[in-house]
């Protein structure tokens, strides 16, 4: 058997690296082109996005003062209003987001509300 020699390998090598190099270059062009906001794709969803776009109405009751600041505040026990749901009722969370599903042996962790120091959130 004959070896083949540096330049049979060279030949061998050389329309892999081609098509190697084409490869990525075509796989970058279609991954900018997914990023760009001028992308088919971007139209395609960011058009269904504005027509599903509604107007948002806040009652003045439920409107924020501007001395709010909801950051600042505490966490405080309410057995009372909290939980809003439990976890097993609630279909659509997966369990990937729930304590209780992943094997948390109590639940009060879901008794906790958070409670800014200058106002009060509205439940949702």
């Amino acid at each position: 058997m004959i070896q083949p020699t540096l330049d049979r390998r060279v030949q061998y090598l050389f329309p892999l690296a081609l098509t190697s190099i084409l490869v990525l270059g075509i796989s970058r062009l279609v991954l900018d082109n997914l990023k760009s906001n001028h992308s088919y794709i971007f139209r395609l969803y960011n058009g269904r996005q504005e027509h599903n776009k509604r107007a948002v109405f806040v009652l003045p009751k439920d409107r924020f003062k501007e001395s709010c600041n909801v950051f600042e505040g505490q966490w405080v026990w309410d057995n009372v209003s909290h939980p809003l749901y439990r976890e097993e009722s609630c279909p659509y969370l997966v369990k990937q987001t729930t304590c209780l599903r992943n094997g948390r042996p109590d639940s009060f962790y879901q008794n906790w509300r958070w409670k800014p120091e200058k106002c009060n959130l509205p439940r949702y």
